[in-house]
Parts: structure tokens; sequence; C-alpha cells
């Protein structure tokens, strides 16, 4: 009799598991019904929906102010130039560096040489100017390795005295020492390329890998072409490729483009070219993806 209770007990306790199961079962699809019925009437409204946008707090309006007092002298003259930024007097600021346009050396205007504007940091430039040549494109970098920037040129307007070194070329080099009012000049052999009319943009790379900046630069508008000098670290200059004839513009910029460690250059020779460096001077040409025609930037 004992057993037999035990057993009905036991099939009594089973049952009402069950059913406690099948109501949960129950439950869950009641659930998932509603689910898909809400979901697909959201598609169907969905496009009735006006979106809120929430203004962002990280919205701004940009507003340039004019910080340009100083930078007026000296007056221009008129043509083609080229403007680039270096903090050369170390005080972390940076200032303006230039060679003049067509109006350098004093041609209607007292521009002349190199032409630093430097900055207070505050809006104020005061200009230093040394040299009696212009008319081009200058960069700035560090060629004898010592901590102050130097910079070198090329131009159209060679007029310094004949075997100066200081801008009786087309392409020139200086020296600096931290002031931007005294350069001493470092650019034997530069323009000895057969450089016969003006160069213009200059950029600086280390090409070769050795751990000294090179000078790579291109003509003055027409017939000179690429002209790339070697660094030899002593104020000697090599010149180790050109590539010459065609028209070029005033644009080039170095980097390495293909991210394989050489350094390239991008300039405007008969439109817009990349070439690739191997680091040994040497370079291959490629137009891929770029504008080609008459067309440079």
């Amino acid at each position: 009799m004992k057993c037999l209770y035990s057993e009905i007990t036991l099939y009594y306790i089973q049952g009402v598991k069950c059913m406690k199961n099948n109501k949960r079962k129950s439950l869950i699809t009641i659930f998932l019904i509603v689910l898909v019925i809400f979901l697909t009437a959201a598609s169907f409204t969905g496009s009735n929906i006006t979106p809120h946008q929430v203004p962002s707090p990280f919205h701004r309006t940009i507003v340039f102010v004019e910080k340009s007092t100083g930078l007026e002298t000296p007056a221009k003259e008129g043509g083609n130039t080229e403007l680039e930024l270096a903090d050369i007097n170390n005080d972390g600021n940076l200032d303006v560096i230039c060679v003049g346009d067509h109006g350098s050396p004093y041609i209607n205007s007292p521009q002349h040489g190199i032409m630093v504007w430097l900055g207070s940091g505050e809006g104020s430039w005061s200009v230093q100017q040394v040299g009696n040549f212009g008319y081009g494109g200058i960069e700035a970098g560090d060629l004898n390795l010592d901590g102050n920037l130097d910079v070198v040129w090329g131009i159209h307007h060679n007029y310094a005295t004949p075997g100066s070194g200081f801008g009786d070329t087309l392409l020139g080099a200086a020296l600096g020492d931290g002031t931007g009012s005294n350069w001493i000049p470092w650019a034997t052999g530069l323009g000895t390329g057969g450089e016969d009319w003006g160069m213009f943009e200059c950029g600086l790379a280390d090409f070769d890998c050795n751990g000294r900046l090179d000078l790579i630069s291109q003509s003055f508008g027409c017939c000179n072409g690429y002209h790339l000098y070697e660094n030899q670290g002593n104020g000697t200059w090599s010149q180790r490729w050109a590539l010459t004839g065609g028209n070029n513009n005033n644009n080039l910029e170095t980097a390495d483009f293909n991210a394989d460690g050489f350094p390239d250059f991008a300039g405007n020779r008969e439109a817009t070219h990349v070439f690739f460096g191997d680091g040994t001077f040497n370079f291959t040409m490629t137009q891929i993806g770029l504008p080609g025609g008459l067309w440079n930037g």
C-alpha cells in the first residue's frame, strides 16, 4: 500500500512539472508572435517616422582672425613666389620665409634676398632681409645637423656678385645661426647641372638615406625640368639625377608616398606625376589615378 501511494505521488509531481513546462512554452510562443507583429508593423510605418536631430555639443563655427601686422613690409611688386613656415630663430613661434616675387631684388620694390618674417606668436611680424637675389621658391631644413634651420632656394634673379656663392646661381643654400638675420653660404656645386633660365620650387629629403637632406628643385616655367643634388655634408653638392625639358608649374612636394621607407617626390612637369625613389637616387615615374594632359596642380 505504501509503494502504491509513492507511485501515485510521483506521477502527480511529474504531471505538475509537465503542465508548468507546457505553460512556459506557451508564454514564449505568445511573446515571439507579438514581437514579429511589432517588427512587421514598424517596417511599414518606419518611412513615416520623422527623425529628430539633436544638436551636437561639438558643433562650432570657424572664424578666421587676421594676424598680419608687419607682413606688408617690404612692399611687393607682383609675380609668383613661395611662402614657407619654419621656426627659424628657435623661439617656439613659427616664422615666414620667402625669397620674394618679381620685385626681388630691388625691382620696383625693397624686397631682396632671404626674407624672414619673425613671428611674435601673437600675430605680429618683423622682417629680416639678407642678400641680393630673389624671385622664386624656398625651403627650410637642417642641412648640417647643428640644430638650427637652414634654407635652400631656386630663383630666377641670380643677381648676386659672381663667385660669392650667395645668390649668384639659380639654386642656392645657406646655413642659419638661429637668428634669421645671419646666413653662411653653403652652396658649392649647386646650379651647375645645366640650369639656364630659372629654378623655383624646392624640396628637401634624405633621398639616399644617409642622414643628410638632399635638394630637389623644379624649373621656373620652361625647359629646366627637375634637378636633384646630393648633400655631401661639407657645403658641397653633387647633381645625382635630372629630368630636363618640358614645362613646370610651381608645386613640388616630398614624402614617402608608397610607404617603402624611401623618400619620393611629386611635381608637375608636363602634368602631375609621382616619382618613387629607391634610396639610390633612381626614380620610377607614375601617374596612375592622377590628372593628365595640360592639367597640373
